[in-house]
């Protein structure tokens, strides 16, 4: 059965959201950083972050243009705050921001406080961290439409305020949301030359998934199966004081014939192959489109026809041949042969058997509304 579709069709119609989709850009912040100057050097962490780079921008509404990348010696304190602020002045309400760091991560366990590890920072030495709460604040500033943070470290959970409440409003509302790879704990760095656990469920979902993904469902696949890989349990919360308001940002697919037919074929409707049709009047799936379009309006036109039968109608309906067969599905096309002298004939098709239904004036009716 085909798919209603909202009056004057657009591609918006396949946010999965309610509400209006914000029109601005999706800025992306990713940090990664193997050879620490002082700390003890990771395997993976910038081939994670890079990979996940790559994936938004090859098949997510990424733009090089919106993308900053900080890898390794460029992974500073200095720099990272720098490109924060730098941030504050470019994405405007309507733009969402996806920040990622992937690192060592430190916990002050008297003062229950987590810090990110800069490439330049000391090993004993606190002031050279990049507290929790100081990211925080940094991201108060920047006045995004969604704000998502993903973090790769040992002790992420600490940015995680312990809260059940969760708002299934999306899309159309501010969201200020973070995914970590743990909790309060030590998490892998994979083996060399690979990715991390967390990393590795991350970037291959990303990669396989078809159409918008919500963060909220990636959230939940990440939790499930980053465990069984390794010892650590992602975690994800609001982060509660910079404004949100029940929403999620959604990772939609880069616009390509591709992933355009595979919305168009996910609705089936009128409307949506008329659109295919329009944007790629010569695409790989052209005779297909029109096929199934012509179908739908087969479908609808013979829908049409038994919805302004008046009480006064008889239908009669006959098969052509003596037996009819399983053949026959329900969903096959009514299409309409003959419309003389108040009799319309619609023959249904399906396997070696035809099926004749008639509808006959009894009275003098006007077809016409």
């Amino acid at each position: 059965m085909a798919k209603k579709s909202p009056k004057g069709f657009s591609w918006e119609h396949f946010d999965l959201n309610p509400g209006v989709k914000p029109k601005g850009k999706n800025y992306l912040l990713v940090i990664g950083i193997d050879k620490y100057e002082h700390f003890n050097q990771l395997n993976n962490a910038v081939r994670d972050a890079q990979t996940f780079k790559s994936i938004l921008l090859e098949r997510y509404q990424f733009k090089p243009e919106t993308t900053f990348e900080l890898f390794d010696e460029k992974a500073t304190r200095k720099n990272i705050l720098n490109k924060l602020v730098e941030l504050e002045s470019l994405v405007t309400e309507d733009d969402n921001f996806v920040l990622y760091f992937s690192g060592h991560g430190m916990m002050n366990q008297r003062k229950t406080k987590g810090f990110w590890v800069p490439v330049d920072a000391e090993s004993d030495s606190e002031v050279d961290y990049l507290p929790n709460s100081r990211i925080k604040d940094q991201l108060d500033e920047i006045h995004a439409h969604h704000i998502y943070l993903i973090v790769d470290s040992c002790f992420s959970g600490s940015f995680v305020s312990r809260s059940d409440e969760f708002t299934q409003r999306v899309g159309a509302f501010p969201s200020r949301r973070v995914l970590t790879s743990g909790r309060n704990e030590v998490v892998s760095d994979g083996k060399i030359g690979q990715h991390s656990p967390f990393a590795n469920c991350l970037v291959s979902y990303l990669k396989i998934h078809q159409g918008p993904l919500v963060v909220s469902d990636l959230e939940q696949h990440i939790k499930k199966y980053t465990p069984k890989s390794a010892k650590q349990t992602p975690s994800n919360a609001i982060i509660f004081g910079l404004g949100d308001q029940g929403g999620e940002f959604v990772f939609y697919p880069k616009r390509n014939e591709e992933n355009d037919w595979v919305m168009t074929s996910s609705l089936n409707s009128i409307d949506a192959y008329k659109f295919y049709l329009s944007a790629y009047p010569h695409g790989k799936q052209r005779e297909e489109a029109i096929k199934r379009l012509k179908k739908l309006e087969q479908e609808n036109s013979a829908t049409s026809v038994f919805q302004a039968i008046p009480q006064n109608i008889k239908i009669e309906e006959e098969y052509v041949n003596e037996k009819p067969s399983e053949d026959i599905e329900e969903e096959v096309p009514l299409n309409m042969v003959d419309l003389r002298n108040n009799v319309l004939e619609i023959t249904q098709k399906g396997g070696n058997d035809e099926r004749k239904i008639s509808i006959k004036q009894l009275s003098e009716i006007d077809f016409i509304k």
